[in-house]
């Protein structure tokens, strides 16, 4: 997405132009609000479409055009000002959707698919990188961690000495031994890819 994010700010902002036509102005708000899950901005939209509202139920008077010039105005000045914003939270909407982000007893996990599958038990003395990543509740920088203590020849002997070294509290270590086990070295151990 770095390589193409003007191509997707511009794909994604196409709800300015709607902002540009009067009467129906209100309607970019309302789709920018339902993309984001911004409730206040689809309130927004609907009050900028009150002139239209109105020249629906009524005949055409000066009061409606002067209204509807005033909100066009105000809303193409409050369209620039949430298109940051917008994108922001339109990002973190994509981003939350690709990593299935998750909270599971105050600590993030950002990807679901590293729980292990068939509720498989992983060494952590013995597997490689590919292994430890489908750990749950483990981050990139706790298995670096156990990577480098690896490497430095380092053997966990217990769940302890586990959430020792890596500044595991009570309840990350709780969430952990479903899906770790502690062994010794084997003479085959799995290369660090």
């Amino acid at each position: 997405m770095k390589q193409n994010f003007s191509f997707w700010k511009i794909i994604n902002l196409f709800w300015i132009l709607l902002i540009f036509i009067p009467f129906f102005n209100g309607l970019g708000f309302i789709y920018a609000g339902w993309r984001v899950n911004e409730t206040k901005w689809i309130d927004e939209g609907i009050f900028y479409m009150i002139p239209f509202i109105f020249l629906s139920f009524t005949v055409i008077n000066n009061i409606i055009i002067y209204s509807a010039l005033l909100l066009l105005i105000i809303g193409i000045i409050r369209a620039f000002m949430i298109v940051q914003p917008f994108l922001k939270k339109l990002e973190e909407k994509n981003s939350n959707v690709k990593d299935y982000s998750i909270q599971y007893n105050g600590y993030q996990n950002k990807k679901i698919d590293r729980i292990p599958y068939n509720n498989e038990i992983i060494d952590v003395n013995n597997a490689n990188i590919q292994e430890l990543k489908k750990i749950s509740f483990l981050n990139e920088s706790k298995i670096n961690n156990i990577i480098e203590l690896r490497k430095q020849g380092y053997v966990f002997n217990s769940m302890e000495d586990f959430s020792q070294k890596l500044d595991l509290s009570q309840s990350e270590m709780k969430d952990l031994e479903k899906y770790i086990k502690i062994n010794k070295v084997s003479n085959s151990r799995k290369l660090d890819i």
